[in-house]
């Protein structure tokens, strides 16, 4: 029998540009990630922007206890929590709240004004039923040592409107 005879085969050795280029490519794409993460923790998630996102998902859950936290303390003086929850607003629009877009915020300081446009299911609608009523709230926010708040008694809330007192 024959035996078969064949060249050693030769690894190529990477080089060190080759290696650098790698070395810098994962750092530059570290270092995008950490900025990402640290823009969206330490500022988007603290912006009126998703201040005023918590308090309309706090309207559409009838969250009172969560609304009424989320107001500036020129608005709790206002409406105490047991004034609060007698507000239609407060519990009228739970569940009917079918979208919500803020479409622009606008800081000035240590105020913040938010326009959101607004879609609400009609009363006495089923989730699949397709009436709605659209309105263009403006928010307006005050910064606060915990965060943005909203100004309850400055803002211009016409989807207010259309919520009805629970029985």
């Amino acid at each position: 029998m024959a035996r078969m005879v064949s060249r050693p085969r030769y690894r190529e050795s990477r080089g060190i540009g080759d290696r650098m280029a790698e070395i810098v490519v994962f750092a530059v794409i570290i270092g995008g990630v950490v900025m990402a993460g640290r823009w969206y923790f330490l500022e988007y998630r603290r912006s009126p922007s998703m201040a005023i996102q918590y308090f309309i998902s706090d309207i559409n859950r009838a969250n009172v206890e969560e609304q009424h936290a989320r107001l500036a303390t020129t608005s709790k003086a206002l409406y105490p929590l047991k004034l609060y929850r007698e507000i239609p607003f407060a519990r009228g629009l739970s569940a009917r709240i079918a979208n919500y877009t803020v479409r622009k915020v606008t800081e000035k300081g240590d105020l913040a004004e938010a326009v959101v446009d607004v879609v609400v299911r009609k009363e006495g609608q089923e989730l699949y039923q397709a009436g709605f009523d659209r309105f263009t709230d403006v928010y307006t926010l005050k910064r606060e040592p915990d965060g943005w708040k909203v100004v309850l008694e400055r803002s211009r809330i016409e989807s207010a409107a259309v919520a009805t007192r629970l029985r």
